[in-house]
């Protein structure tokens, strides 16, 4: 009689797995550089980073299969080894930096298949949004209709002093980037970051102007829990649940990956819809997904 009801219980317990909907997950900021490059060491978490590069791009593929990502905006120097280990997951981005040549990124759009100019990271080359240099960027992206994720927020902390000497925590407020989404008015753009830690600028920008999204990559596992979901919360709570995307910021800790995804996951304040549109639907959204695309990543994790 025992082993019946633990039959039933199992069976019960199956078949409702066999009928909830696996969650897929896009990451909108991903990095594709060599092993090397930062030290191995990562500071907050204690994460180590793998001895080779062909190592830590297998990791993080692997973190991608374990955690259902079925999309992974990426940019850096590797980015073609990523495309070609992994054709359907991978979305190349350029990292646009404000000092590159016109021809050559219109080229890089329509012969090298690149999607988005993200991590755009021209506030390490000491520029924020206002600078006129940045106006022919922001032009060609309007033009070409290839969205900008703008890194604003956070780099390393005390980025001035490791050789990233124009580095200004300044240029990070969201605010600045008013004139420029008035001058583009049909720009696609995505603050990295969420502009933290400058929060009521964040929400401002994104109640003036409501084509703005936000991601909020790193910002979810290296900044402490409390912090995260404090400023994650308060964003949700302004109305804006439907604009914040998931990224990673994977950089050289795949591990980061999955402790970024669960931070949203364990959200205590965000229902579940909320979940599913940070995790995937707002990323979908704004990359114009369209929907035999959507339905074929529920469907192949599903099966």
């Amino acid at each position: 009689m025992r082993i019946q009801l633990l039959l039933i219980v199992f069976l019960s317990i199956f078949f409702q797995t066999i009928g909830q909907e696996v969650q897929p997950v896009i990451d909108m900021h991903m990095h594709a550089h060599p092993v090397g490059g930062l030290p191995p060491l990562e500071p907050v978490t204690g994460f180590m980073a793998p001895e080779t590069s062909e190592e830590l791009r297998a990791k993080t593929l692997e973190e991608y299969e374990k955690n259902n990502v079925v999309l992974a905006v990426t940019s850096g120097s590797q980015d073609h080894l990523y495309k070609a280990s992994a054709p359907d997951l991978i979305i190349k981005g350029f990292g646009l930096m404000g000092n590159e040549n016109l021809d050559s990124l219109r080229a890089k759009v329509k012969d090298e298949n690149y999607k988005l100019f993200a991590e755009a990271g021209p506030q390490y080359l000491g520029m924020d949004p206002t600078d006129e240099r940045l106006e022919p960027y922001f032009a060609l992206a309007e033009e070409l209709d290839i969205p900008i994720g703008l890194h604003m927020g956070l780099g390393p902390p005390g980025a001035a002093y490791m050789g990233m000497k124009d580095y200004r925590m300044s240029d990070s407020n969201p605010l600045l980037l008013e004139e420029t989404l008035i001058n583009h008015p049909d720009l696609r753009i995505f603050v990295c970051h969420a502009g933290w830690p400058f929060l009521d600028e964040m929400i401002g920008l994104m109640y003036a102007h409501p084509q703005v999204y936000v991601d909020i990559s790193v910002i979810n596992w290296v900044r402490p829990k409390a912090d995260f979901y404090r400023y994650l919360k308060a964003l949700v709570d302004a109305g804006f649940a439907d604009r914040i995307m998931y990224g990673s910021d994977q950089m050289q800790w795949p591990q980061s990956i999955s402790m970024s995804i669960d931070a949203i996951k364990e959200a205590p304040f965000l229902k579940e819809e909320e979940k599913k549109a940070i995790l995937y639907g707002n990323a979908a959204r704004f990359l114009k997904l369209g929907e035999e695309t959507i339905r074929s990543h529920y469907n192949a994790e599903a099966d």
